[in-house]
Parts: structure tokens; C-alpha cells; sequence
């Protein structure tokens, strides 16, 4: 049977199981009819077969048990040892304006929609004054789901005095259910949840609330009375993108020290939360939404002849799939890009070849990121993170 070493687990191929076998039919006989067509010849090939397909259900059983190996249910099963379970979809958000009578109060839960029919539910309570109000809201349906600017404007929840919705930025996509390789990371990241180091524990925490697509947190401890990123010295900034913010706040409220002070790196989100040992306790916990930083892609693609007419849609899809890393099955590319991430050019350069070098030798003529080429880097601040829309992504297919 298979070894298993200090290095893993050994396993023998089915050929290698039969030359054995035939190797020990010849130590009795040397002159031993051993051909494919005789009964022994026979039981060495099956021999060979079992112990192969014996030695894949040992190896499955060996892997299950290691986290950089372990797939699906499995891997779940290790996940939750720390506390981590597989994200099944995070939902899309978009930012909304309300329009309407001042002091008309529109309540957490109303319900838009947008043109392709999908529904969106305002996060909090939101008060139209000087003619309009500005709330999030969130899609009802888990994945990524786009939203382009003025898409969002029909009113589902009906409130005496609002008249009119609208969206003047583009909606932030969520992500489908997590991948093996996805759920790995954040596996690595959420065991510092209870770590002594206060900064790994808060991202551990946060991370491990549904929804979350990316966490950074950060503490100025330079003796400069502002840090090179603008954040004043002795204080702490937590960026989150998606998730629930009570949710968030509480996570936060778990972890965080209260001898370091609070800071809004990007967008500011105040949420007051309750103690639950002691009722009567209340703390204002203060963390950041990133700002977004959309990226316009173009791509012109020399076509040998051999690209379907379909080639613009799936380099579309290709690159979405690149970027929601969610998507993508144990490839090197496993996190997608977070916040404060810089975007390299030339790493689309992938997911486009991947479509194209499918059917034929057609090859990639021009490739740029908000107006960067291949080689170069778009700068994304570290309060900013990049944002990835369809509408966005530019596919010229010529001959």
C-alpha cells in the first residue's frame, strides 16, 4: 500500500501496483504466463485496479484532515474547529437618495427596486430633509449584483411623503458562495481571533461576520502627531467592507482596548452597542465603510479567426471571476483585491487569456486599468478599495 512519510502521503499509481504484483509472480516462476489474456494475468490487472482506487479513499481520508488539502465538506468540518464557517454569498449594497417632504421618515427595511427587477432594503432609518435623504441599501439576493448609476428608482415600500428614489454611484457587488481556496484565507485570518495581539484579534472578529468581504485595521503608534496615512498618533482605524453594521460594531466592541481612541478613515459609521453582561452599559463604536475606486477596464483582442462571437461576454465574465476570488478554485490568485490593495495591470492579462487561449492562438493587443497599460500599477489608497462593474469593462474583439 501507499506510505505515508514525513513529507505527506505517499501514493502508488495503478501501474506501479501491477509491475509489484508481476515482479512477484516472477520470483516463483520466472517462465510464468503472466499475459493479459490469461487468468493471471487477469487478477494482477484488478489487483492493481483495488489497491489504486483503495489508495485514493485512503489519500481523501489523509487530506480531510489537512487544512491546505481538505475540499468541501471536509474542509468545513476543520473550518469550524476555529470558529469558521464557509460564507454561502454576501449581498450586493448600493448607496441610495431618497427624495421627498421634509421630515418624512423612511423606516429600516423599505424595499426599492431597480430596472432588472431586483429588490433592495434601506439598512437603517433615514430622514429626508433639504428635499432628499442618503441611506444604503442592500440587495435581497445574495451574489453580485449590479447596479449602474440612475438604475435604482422604483419605490416598493410605499411612505406617505417620499416621492421618488435614485442611485447616482453604481452598486458595490457582492460575491457568490465561497471557494475551497477562499475559505482557507479566512481561516488563516480568523484564527487570531483570540489572539493577544489586539489588532489581529479585531480582524479576526470582524471577519468572521457574514457578510464581511475584506477587513483592515490599523494603529498609529509613530511618534508623529499625524501618521503618514493622516491618522492622528495613538489612534486605531477599522475598515470593513460588507457585513451587517450592528453586527460589525459588536464584533469591534468584543476585541477593541478602551485606551485607544477610535478613528474614521473612510467612511464613517457610528453604532452604539449595548453591553450584554451589563445592560445599562452603552459604548458609541466607531469604524470606516472604504471609499470605492472604480475601475474602467478596455481590452482590444487580435482575433486569429478562431474566437466565438461570444469572446467580449466571456472576457467579461472571466475578469468578474477573476476579481470575486470567491470564484475561483484553488488558483494562485485566492483573495481577489481588498482594501488598500494596488491593482498591477498586468495581472488581468490572466483571466483574458485564459478565455482566448481556449480556442486558438489570438493574443491580447492592448490592455489598460484607468487609462494605465500592462506594466504599470493603479494606486489604490489605503482607505480606498477597487470596485468592478461590468458596464465598466471594455471588450474589443477585432480581425
Amino acid at each position: 500500500m501507499a506510505d505515508v512519510l514525513s513529507n505527506g502521503y505517499l501514493l502508488k499509481t495503478q501501474d506501479e501496483y501491477f509491475e509489484e504484483e508481476i515482479a512477484l509472480y516472477r520470483e516463483i516462476d520466472p517462465n510464468w504466463n503472466l499475459d493479459s489474456s490469461t487468468p493471471d494475468g487477469l487478477k494482477a490487472a484488478s489487483d492493481a485496479e483495488i489497491f489504486s482506487i483503495l489508495d485514493q479513499a485512503l489519500q481523501q481520508a489523509y487530506n480531510s484532515k489537512d487544512p491546505s488539502q481538505a475540499r468541501d465538506g471536509d474542509l468545513d468540518t476543520i473550518c469550524s474547529l476555529t470558529g469558521t464557517e464557509r460564507d454561502l454569498g454576501s449581498f450586493s449594497t448600493v448607496e441610495i437618495r431618497v427624495f421627498g417632504v421634509d421630515g418624512t421618515t423612511i423606516e429600516e427595511g423599505s424595499l426599492v427596486e431597480s430596472e432588472d427587477g431586483t429588490r433592495w432594503s434601506t439598512n437603517r432609518d433615514v430622514n429626508i430633509s433639504g428635499g432628499f435623504g442618503v441611506v444604503t441599501a442592500t440587495a435581497t439576493t445574495l451574489g453580485a449584483i449590479e447596479a449602474p448609476p440612475g438604475t435604482v428608482t422604483r419605490i416598493i415600500t410605499v411612505t406617505g411623503g417620499w416621492q421618488s428614489v435614485s442611485n447616482i454611484q453604481p452598486a458595490t457587488p457582492g460575491r457568490g458562495r465561497q471557494s475551497n481556496a477562499s475559505l482557507r484565507r479566512e481561516r488563516q485570518l480568523t484564527v487570531g481571533r483570540p489572539s493577544d495581539g489586539q489588532l489581529d484579534s479585531i480582524i479576526g472578529e470582524v471577519f468572521a461576520v457574514t457578510g464581511v468581504r475584506s477587513v483592515v485595521a490599523n494603529h498609529n503608534i509613530t511618534v508623529d502627531p499625524i501618521d503618514s496615512n493622516g491618522v492622528p498618533i495613538g489612534r486605531t482605524y477599522i475598515i470593513v467592507d460588507g457585513g451587517n453594521n450592528a453586527e460589525i460594531a459588536r464584533a469591534i466592541y468584543s476585541k477593541h482596548s478602551a485606551g485607544s481612541p477610535l478613528f474614521a478613515a473612510g467612511t464613517p459609521i457610528i453604532e452604539r452597542v449595548q453591553s450584554l453582561k451589563y445592560p445599562q452599559q452603552f459604548t458609541d463604536i466607531l469604524f470606516s465603510r472604504p471609499l470605492y475606486a472604480d475601475m474602467e477596464v478596455r481590452i482590444v483582442v487580435d482575433n486569429d479567426g478562431t474566437l466565438p462571437g461570444t469572446a467580449s461576454n466571456l472576457i467579461e465574465n472571466s475578469i468578474l471571476r477573476y476579481i470575486d476570488a470567491n470564484e475561483i478554485q484553488d488558483g494562485f490568485n485566492t483573495s481577489g483585491f481588498g482594501i488598500g490593495d494596488n491593482v498591477p495591470v498586468s495581472r488581468l492579462s490572466t483571466p483574458i487569456n485564459q478565455i482566448i487561449g481556449a480556442f486558438g492562438n489570438s493574443s491580447i493587443q492592448s490592455l489598460t486599468v484607468n487609462g494605465m497599460s500592462s506594466g504599470e500599477v493603479v494606486p489604490i489608497q489605503y482607505n480606498q478599495t477597487s470596485r468592478w462593474t461590468r458596464a465598466n469593462i471594455i471588450v474589443s474583439v477585432v480581425q
